[in-house]
């Protein structure tokens, strides 16, 4: 019996890095920041002690719904806790 000659497999070599892209002039990077956004407009509600209290003078619709999931899971009371 011929013993069977294995050549070894060529190993496939990682291609030559490319040169990085150049900078465009005009790039401006992202800012972040850890400031609150400006706040929506506001109404004020009432003052205690010259303390201004208020409330966003549009609230969006998830405020409505989540006051709605929780009436129906939780009850009433629980549900104004949130609001």
């Amino acid at each position: 019996m011929a013993a069977n000659a294995r050549t070894a497999s060529k190993k496939r070599t990682s291609p030559k890095p490319k040169a990085a892209p150049a900078v465009a002039e005009d790039f401006e990077p992202v800012r972040l920041t850890s400031k609150p956004a400006d706040r929506a407009e506001r109404i004020v509600l009432f003052y205690v002690d010259d303390t201004e209290y208020s409330i966003p003078k549009q609230v969006g619709r998830n405020h409505g719904l989540r006051y709605l999931r929780t009436m129906r899971k939780q009850g009433e009371a629980l549900a104004a806790q949130e609001l």
